[in-house]
């Protein structure tokens, strides 16, 4: 949790105008899985890509390779780690990404991947597609800097 904390300030320094809008690029959380000696992983801390997510019991590493089906949680995780590490590797974040980002993280330090997404008792499943849709739209370049493809970083 305190990689989280981290990448909140360093995503608001983003948003605060530290980094002009539009710099950076971004990759999705399949780049990230695959790529562990990346240097944004050593902004997780403690941990790197070891570091526990949030409630889950389970590692960022752990989160983006679960294949053992996806559910709103999961989903939702795979979209904020990719944003996280984004952030970290010098990408900018528009205010309606920040802002999506702020609330997957309240979120995730509620909500643990045992809630009932099925029937839902908190009404939160449809906030927690909202929330990745948003996210993946940053990670994918379609909202944001655009993606690393043939960027330089």
């Amino acid at each position: 949790m305190g990689a989280s904390v981290l990448a909140l300030s360093l995503a608001g320094g983003a948003e605060a105008g530290k980094r002009p809008p539009g710099t950076g690029c971004t990759n999705t959380n399949v780049y990230w899985s695959h790529n562990l000696t990346h240097p944004a992983w050593d902004s997780v801390v403690p941990d790197g890509p070891y570091t526990t997510f949030f409630l889950s019991g389970r590692n960022y590493l752990e989160m983006l390779t679960d294949g053992t089906g996806q559910s709103p949680y999961n989903e939702l995780a795979l979209d904020y780690i990719a944003a996280e590490l984004n952030a970290y590797s010098g990408a900018s974040m528009p205010a309606e990404v920040f802002a999506a980002f702020l609330a997957a993280h309240d979120l995730f330090t509620f909500y643990a991947p045992t809630y009932d997404f099925v029937t839902d008792p908190d009404g939160v499943t449809a906030e927690f597609g909202s929330l990745r849709a948003t996210l993946k739209l940053y990670n994918t370049g379609k909202l944001g800097p655009g993606a690393c493809g043939g960027k330089r970083r």
